[in-house]
C-alpha cells in the first residue's frame, strides 16, 4: 500500500442479534467470547444462552465494533489488516444446533 487510509473518524457501532432454535432444536456449541485490541481500534463479541419461556430459549449475541484511529498510515496497513482477519473470523462462528432430546 503507497497511500494512508482513512477510515473516516472515529466511532462505534453496537449490534445485538438474537436468534431462536427451531422446534425440535437447541443450541450447542457456542461462538467463543473474545475482545480482540489493537491501536486501531476493539472489538468484542459475548454470547448467552437466555430462557424465553417454559418451551425455550435464544441465543443473545453482541458485538461492538470501536474505531479509535481516523486513518491508517501506509507503513500500518498490515497491522490493522491482521487486527480485521481476527475481527472477521470471530464474526464467522456459528452456533452449533442439536436435536432436543425426547423424554
Amino acid at each position: 500500500r503507497r497511500y494512508p487510509l482513512d477510515l473516516g473518524g472515529r466511532r462505534t457501532f453496537v449490534e445485538e442479534r438474537r436468534f431462536r432454535p427451531p422446534p425440535g432444536f437447541r443450541a450447542g456449541a457456542l461462538p467463543r467470547e473474545l475482545r480482540v485490541e489493537s491501536a486501531f481500534g476493539r472489538f468484542t463479541l459475548t454470547v448467552r444462552v437466555k430462557a424465553i419461556d417454559m418451551a425455550g430459549t435464544e441465543v443473545v449475541a453482541v458485538t461492538e465494533l470501536v474505531i479509535l484511529a481516523d486513518r491508517v498510515e501506509a507503513a500500518q496497513y498490515g497491522e490493522y489488516r491482521h487486527w480485521l482477519e481476527r475481527v472477521d473470523a470471530a464474526l464467522r462462528e456459528r452456533i452449533e444446533l442439536l436435536p432436543t432430546e425426547t423424554p
